[in-house]
């Protein structure tokens, strides 16, 4: 098993430091604000919240990438997805994403990376596990378009060529 790391670019590094500044900066407040009749029900409402934020950022985001025997895994610490070559119809290097239409229908746009459902106008619906959006492999999978982010993503893309029958 190949495997790629998945390193955050500097748009992504400066966003998820920010938000969790603001997230922790949230839940620390709320303990140190002068306590009134509801105070430590909201202090731990607040706090699970923000902690939740948090949680669940870090475990969608992409870790990094692995090419096995049977397919495309990508590392997340909530859960990996998998991709068999089978279902495989082709991947490409894509030198920029088009920004014009781009819509995120649901997941993060920049936090821990750039994962969840986008859209635009030249590509349509998209499934992203992005973390650096130079470094883009556009993989079409049945129906789906799959936007991957390997920071190796030439030598990705040739050993994914030397494993699956598409150029």
């Amino acid at each position: 098993m190949k495997k790629y790391t998945a390193s955050l670019d500097l748009t992504a590094k400066i966003i998820t430091v920010c938000v969790a500044v603001v997230l922790i900066t949230i839940a620390v407040s709320v303990w140190v604000a002068p306590e009134d009749g509801e105070g430590i029900r909201v202090r731990i409402w607040v706090t699970c919240m923000m902690t939740a934020i948090l949680t669940l950022g870090f475990s969608f985001a992409p870790t990094r990438f692995a090419l096995g025997d049977e397919g495309i895994t990508i590392r997340r610490f909530w859960t990996d997805v998998f991709i068999p070559f089978d279902k495989i119809k082709s991947a490409r290097k894509v030198e920029k994403i088009p920004s014009k239409g781009l819509i995120r229908t649901m997941g993060s746009g920049g936090f821990f990376g750039y994962y969840g459902y986008f859209s635009n106008t030249e590509f349509g619906a998209m499934k992203w596990y992005v973390t650096h959006r130079s470094n883009v492999i556009m993989i079409e999978v049945g129906s789906e378009k799959v936007l991957i982010s390997p920071d190796e993503e030439d030598d990705f893309l040739a050993v994914l060529r030397q494993k699956t029958n598409f150029e």
